[in-house]
């Protein structure tokens, strides 16, 4: 009897550990959504643009007093740290850097995607550049 409870007992630490850690890379794929949309709504209501910068494990949002041609006069950065089993790559156009413009949107030609990778899968953040609406689009 005891043997049992105790491998119940191991196995529900072990579920309860699993569920928690899958928790956290849901809020962080999440965060990294809300990171993007923080930078889009920051740029549209400040009229300021505002630079995404990619790490392993974070985002870093920078706006810029001047943008054109270059952003110069940074203000405060924001870093937005992930937990480690959700990991950012570049950008699908080889960028580690985005730059939302003082709408909101990105001065490019097409959309552009954050690719993500956690332990569940991967998936993607889709960024349109017109108005910098943000999608998360499977792969």
């Amino acid at each position: 009897m005891l043997l049992i409870l105790a491998i119940l007992a191991g196995l529900g630490v072990t579920s309860v550990l699993y569920l928690t850690q899958q928790q956290a890379i849901h809020r962080d794929t999440r965060r990294v959504r809300s990171a993007l949309v923080q930078a889009r709504s920051l740029a549209r209501t400040t009229r300021r643009c505002v630079k995404v910068t990619l790490g392993a494990h974070r985002l870093e949002l920078t706006p810029y007093e001047t943008c054109s041609p270059k952003p110069v006069d940074p203000d405060e950065t924001t870093t937005w740290e992930l937990v480690p089993t959700v990991s950012l790559s570049a950008f699908d156009n080889g960028e580690s850097v985005l730059v939302f413009n003082e709408q909101g949107g990105l001065d490019l030609d097409g959309p552009v995607e954050l690719p993500v990778t956690t332990t569940r899968g991967n998936l993607a953040y889709r960024i349109y550049p017109a108005i910098g609406a943000v999608r998360m689009v499977e792969r």
